[in-house]
């Protein structure tokens, strides 16, 4: 980020309560395990100040296999993205043609960053992250999702990134 020909947009997308919104009816289409298990999984709800709550959609709080179906609902965005800035017109992917539009992908969890060569690029980012979101019950929080040029830093787990004269200063935040 710190090159001159470096993307010089970011979009800081965040799920919008992404581990309690998860599609059941996706989870069960989708991942490949036994299904009555996954399904006693899901129905196992939550304890909250010592009452049982039902789970109608999204992982159980705490489960140990919730940030397992977190990020198996999440695997592929990468690919879609990649199809969409990165497809040939065959339909095979090219890297190479990575800095036509300068996008590149990193993830934690539900928080991520995407780069850009533009603020249009960067917004049809978050119309294929939503298009990839919505068969899972999922959304981009518009209140957390931004759209950012470098030089006026974005933040990324704890830590705030900033371009200022060709340099890519790294603070806590």
């Amino acid at each position: 980020l710190s090159k001159k020909v470096s993307p010089e947009w970011i979009v800081e997308g965040d799920i919008k309560a992404c581990f309690d919104e998860i599609s059941h009816n996706w989870i069960l289409d989708s991942i490949p395990m036994d299904k009555r298990i996954l399904k006693e999984f899901l129905k196992a709800g939550y304890i909250e100040n010592y009452h049982l709550f039902p789970t109608e959609k999204g992982t159980p709080q705490g489960g140990p296999i919730s940030p397992i179906i977190g990020n198996m609902a999440l695997n592929g965005l990468e690919n879609a993205l990649a199809m969409r800035f990165y497809s040939r017109s065959d339909g095979t992917i090219d890297k190479s043609h990575q800095n036509r539009h300068k996008v590149s992908y990193v993830r934690f969890a539900d928080d991520l960053v995407v780069t850009a060569d533009s603020p249009e690029t960067a917004l049809e980012i978050i119309d294929v992250i939503q298009a990839f979101l919505d068969p899972r019950g999922l959304k981009l929080s518009e209140e957390k999702t931004l759209v950012t040029n470098i030089s006026e830093g974005f933040n990324f787990l704890g830590w705030n990134f900033r371009k200022y004269n060709l340099s890519l200063t790294v603070t806590t935040n």
